[in-house]
């Protein structure tokens, strides 16, 4: 069995309904978990506000994350960014919106990988 003691753990989309469920386990089970969202209700020390539709937001905030913590062991693309239009029913659902709502999850999901993944390669 593995532990994830101590480990350095981000959670996309830390304060939404899931993100919190799982920001909350990982602690219980010992790692660092760090949220990071866009916004947060209450500030707290291991809160980073991140967006991940937007690249330079997400470089600033892995640096930022390893500048405090020396290394982030690990990384769960959680967010889920959406339109102010997104729950509506579905045959309401307009095109461009759903093209923006696919291009926010799978290009954020992108860059968040393709930079974790850069600096988790130069981690000892």
């Amino acid at each position: 069995m593995f532990s994830i003691k101590n480990k350095v753990i981000v959670v996309t989309g830390g304060n939404g309904l899931l993100g919190r469920k799982m920001v909350n386990t990982l602690r219980e089970q010992g790692a660092k978990v760090i949220a990071a969202d866009v916004f947060f209700e209450q500030d707290r020390n291991d809160n980073l506000i991140m967006d991940i539709t937007k690249e330079i937001s997400v470089k600033k905030g892995i640096k930022t994350l390893v500048k405090e913590h020396k290394k982030i062991d690990g990384w769960v693309n959680n967010a889920y960014p959406r339109t102010n239009d997104w729950g509506d029913k579905f045959e309401n659902i307009r095109l461009e919106s759903w093209r923006s709502n696919v291009d926010m999850h799978l290009n954020g999901y992108f860059i968040c990988s393709k930079h974790i993944l850069e600096q988790m390669k130069v981690q000892e």
